[in-house]
Order: structure tokens, then C-alpha cells, then sequence
């Protein structure tokens, strides 16, 4: 049976071949942002971790500044929230794989993520970063910069592009 999740004005449909996790909406999350009570700053996560049917790891975020004006970023740019969020996700993977988990199987991502069998991907829906040419190549540098102490595979994606990437999902758009 398919996973279909909504994050910022898209439906994924992951195939029965993937298991994924949404960070926020994870049974501890709760607990987590207790952590940061009376802080400026709440806690951080990628929106999805998502395990392929090879048992590779995913992290991806989405972002879409369609219809608003996104807000000022802690970090002063997309790819420095990134790999914020990406930073932030870590401890949560593991502490997440000690306690284990009846829907997602946290022990085998924590596994794939210490072999660096993982993929970091920012899945850009509308926005600067989503433009062709100079300004899609500099976000990308960006990214592959920010994150290259923890992985290469660093990618910006799209709606155009994003299948090479993440086979057996379907993104589009919500009406």
C-alpha cells in the first residue's frame, strides 16, 4: 500500500517498496520541542526520512515560497536551513533507533547512514533555487558545501528532475 504525504503544497506517493517518516510528526516530537521550551528557536528536522527498497537512506526537505514571503532565516540562506535541519535530524535518527519502532525501521537507516549509504536533497517546489543556470548551480555549490563534511550526495531537486533521483515516487502538485 502506497505512503502519500503532504509537506508544502505537494502530495508524495511513495511506492509499498519505501518506508518514510515525517520528523514533526514522529511519537516523540513532543518530547523534543519540550527540550526547547522558552528558546527563540524550536527544534529542526528534514521533513521526511525515507528508507528506499535498497535500505538507503534519504533526507529530504521541502521548500515553496509560492503565494508568501518565506520568513527570515536563521541561518541567512536556503541551503545554510538545510543543512541546519540536516544537522538537527542526526541525533534524532539515532536516539529514534535505540527506542525502535514498529512502523519504520530506524535501526536499519541508522545503519545506512553510518555506512554513507544516505542521500541529502532539497526538494525546491518554487522559489530562487529553482531557477535554471547560474542561480540554480550556485544554490547547489551552496548545498555541496554546507554539507560536504557528512556527505557527497547533496542534491537540489525538482519537479522536472526529482524521479533520477527518487525512483517509485510520485510528487505533484496540491490544487
Amino acid at each position: 500500500m502506497p505512503i502519500v504525504l503532504e509537506e508544502s503544497g505537494l502530495r508524495f506517493e511513495f511506492d509499498d517498496s519505501w518506508s518514510v517518516e515525517t520528523y514533526d510528526k514522529l511519537p516523540y516530537y513532543d518530547k523534543i520541542k519540550k527540550c526547547f521550551a522558552g528558546r527563540r528557536f524550536g527544534p529542526k528536522g528534514v521533513d521526511f526520512l525515507a528508507l528506499d527498497g535498497n535500505g538507503r537512506l534519504f533526507f529530504i526537505e521541502v521548500t515553496n515560497y509560492v503565494g508568501y514571503s518565506p520568513k527570515p532565516l536563521r541561518s541567512g540562506s536556503t541551503g545554510g536551513e538545510f543543512a541546519e535541519k540536516v544537522f538537527c535530524t542526526i541525533p534524532a535518527l539515532f536516539g529514534r533507533a535505540r527506542a525502535g519502532s514498529r512502523v519504520f525501521d530506524w535501526e536499519s537507516a541508522a545503519r545506512s547512514f553510518w555506512s554513507n549509504d544516505f542521500h541529502c536533497l532539497l526538494f525546491a517546489v518554487e522559489s530562487e533555487l529553482r531557477n535554471k543556470g547560474a542561480g540554480r548551480s550556485a544554490a547547489q555549490r551552496d548545498l555541496q558545501r554546507r554539507l560536504a563534511w557528512l556527505t557527497r550526495d547533496v542534491r537540489l531537486i525538482d519537479l522536472n528532475d526529482y524521479q533520477k533521483v527518487l525512483p517509485k515516487v510520485q510528487a505533484t502538485r496540491i490544487a
